[in-house]
């Protein structure tokens, strides 16, 4: 009999539903965590706070923790953070035929593959890097290739979660055979419900927020932090509000180092410091945007959140070096993308006249619409057959038949 072990660093809220689901869809697996982080309140210092996710994290699918002496989630290339005893002892418990790690960031991830290949496992790889960040210098692009080639040697199927993604496997000599598709999701089944059910509180909820009647309300979510180019948008905020008074309001779901920064920068703007918005918090904040901006480097392997706005019903403005923006843009007119850092195209796309802030799916230009509820469903019915766990279970159940 088949059995998968998928090799994880901690509950994820982006990856909890999908082990959920492949529960549910008879897939035999356990999920094997590094730490505790998310379902036990410890500090993010790139939110510069502690906290838990507020969702069930560990329901609905087996699990157990390791042990990992010495670990760190920030410090993840200390050597001596690998797993107690190896997992020899729990393939052989659990008669595992598969193992599955979630990228190559850490170590206990290289000494599993290797392990896993010495007891005959399959082992199946799904990682968030691709071909959008710039190439290292030498000497340390020669230790990457040399590093990487090993890992990637002992992967017999790569899970792909976006065209960028792709492009580094095949870049690196990968063979087409072993790349399948996996297309990054969300739990859109959650954000649409939500999305329905605060449509009728969503002028109740942007009063809350401070947010005056008519504005067009431009959401950031996410970390302040400079991989994710926060201030462009703040610059870009600035000329709209500059260009076209009264119109605009920036809401800011988030939090971290850049906080003060980015609060001089907008001081005497009409914008919102929503603060940390916790995982039942946050559909409020997409009830309230009519448009979300992700304005991201290259280190935005992909950007999630772009993804929960959309099954939301909110249109995205995506940096080209976001590792979403072909996928999503790809998939649907209402995900845009500009030059990362060019703020001027980015307040082109704010105020241009096919915006979701000036008007609704397939008006008339200039016709002051906002999108009704009907054009949002459409953004989540894309969502749900584009980027959703069904695809990524039918591409486990076949590799599992197969191998």
């Amino acid at each position: 009999m088949k059995k998968l072990l998928i090799l994880t660093s901690h509950p994820i809220q982006y990856q909890v539903p999908l082990w959920q689901k492949m529960a549910e869809a008879g897939v035999p697996m356990e999920v094997l965590y590094l730490c505790p982080h998310g379902v036990k309140e410890t500090r993010d210092p790139e939110f510069d706070r502690s906290f838990a996710w507020d969702l069930p994290m560990l329901e609905g699918y087996r699990s157990r923790f390791l042990e990992i002496p010495g670990w760190d989630l920030k410090k993840p290339i200390r050597m001596r953070m690998r797993i107690r005893n190896g997992l020899i002892p729990i393939f052989e418990e659990t008669g595992a035929t598969h193992l599955w790690v979630e990228g190559w960031r850490f170590p206990a991830f290289w000494q599993a593959v290797g392990q896993a290949k010495k007891a005959g496992l399959q082992v199946w790889c799904r990682g968030e890097s691709n071909d959008l960040a710039p190439e290292p210098k030498f000497p340390k692009s020669v230790v990457k290739k040399v590093l990487m080639s090993w890992f990637f040697g002992k992967v017999d199927a790569f899970l792909c979660i976006g065209q960028a993604n792709r492009r580094l496997y095949r870049k690196a000599g990968v063979p087409e055979e072993r790349l399948h598709s996996a297309p990054y999701f969300v739990d859109n089944e959650r954000f649409s419900r939500e999305a329905e059910r605060l449509w009728p509180e969503r002028e109740k909820i942007r009063v809350e927020w401070g947010i005056r009647p008519g504005a067009c309300v431009v959401l950031y979510s996410g970390k302040f932090i400079p991989k994710k180019r926060v201030m462009d948008l703040a610059k870009a905020f600035r000329l709209v509000c500059e260009k076209q008074p009264g119109k605009f309001h920036l809401l800011l779901a988030g939090d971290g180092p850049q906080r003060a920064e980015l609060e001089q920068e907008l001081a005497g703007l009409p914008v919102t410091f929503a603060g940390f918005l916790n995982q039942t918090e946050i559909p409020r904040a997409y009830a309230a945007a009519d448009v979300m901006v992700m304005a991201s480097d290259w280190g935005e392997t992909w950007g999630l959140s772009a993804n929960e706005a959309l099954a939301s019903g909110v249109p995205v403005i995506l940096s080209d070096r976001c590792g979403c923006g072909e996928d999503l843009s790809s998939a649907t007119a209402e995900a845009k993308v500009f030059p990362m850092g060019d703020v001027q195209r980015l307040v082109a796309l704010l105020e241009d006249g096919r915006s979701p802030c000036t008007q609704g799916l397939g008006a008339p230009i200039g016709s002051g619409r906002i999108l009704t509820l009907d054009q949002r469903r459409d953004l989540m019915r894309v969502m749900r057959e584009r980027f959703d766990a069904g695809n990524t279970i039918a591409t486990v159940k076949q590799l599992l038949v197969r191998d």
